[in-house]
C-alpha cells in the first residue's frame, strides 16, 4: 500500500487491543470491526489489492469460526460474510472444520506443488 492508514502496537500488556479481546464475545466483535475496515480499505484502493484483502478477510473470518466453534452456527449467524468470501476460502474453512487432518495434508501438498514451480 502506498499510504499509511494507521499504526498500532501488538502484544503490549494492558493496551487497548489486548484488553478488547479478552473474551470470546469481544474477540468476535473486534474481528467483525476489522472485517468492516478491510472492506472500506478495499473500496478506498478501488479493489486494486482485492486478492490480498480477500485472503485477510478469510483469515479473520476463520478466526471467528475458531472462536465460535460450530460451522453451522457460523453460516447461520455470519452467512453474509461467509458467502462473500471466494469459494476457495469457503472450501478450506469447511475442510478444516470437518477434517483437520485432511486440511493439513492438502496444505502440505499445496506447498510442495508451489515449491516445485
Amino acid at each position: 500500500l502506498d499510504e499509511f492508514m494507521s499504526m498500532y502496537r501488538l502484544n503490549v500488556p494492558n493496551s487497548a487491543i489486548t484488553s478488547a479481546v479478552k473474551t470470546d464475545e469481544n474477540r468476535i466483535k473486534a474481528s467483525l470491526r476489522f472485517l468492516t475496515m478491510l472492506d472500506e480499505m478495499d473500496a478506498y484502493y478501488n479493489y486494486k489489492y482485492k486478492k490480498a484483502f480477500d485472503f485477510e478477510r478469510a483469515w479473520r473470518f476463520y478466526r471467528i469460526c475458531f472462536t465460535v466453534g460450530n460451522i453451522k452456527d457460523i453460516k447461520k449467524d455470519y452467512g453474509n460474510i461467509y458467502y462473500s468470501l471466494p469459494i476457495k476460502y469457503r472450501i478450506f474453512i469447511n475442510i478444516n472444520f470437518l477434517s483437520p487432518s485432511l486440511y493439513s495434508k492438502l496444505t502440505a501438498l499445496r506447498r510442495k506443488i508451489l515449491l516445485k514451480k
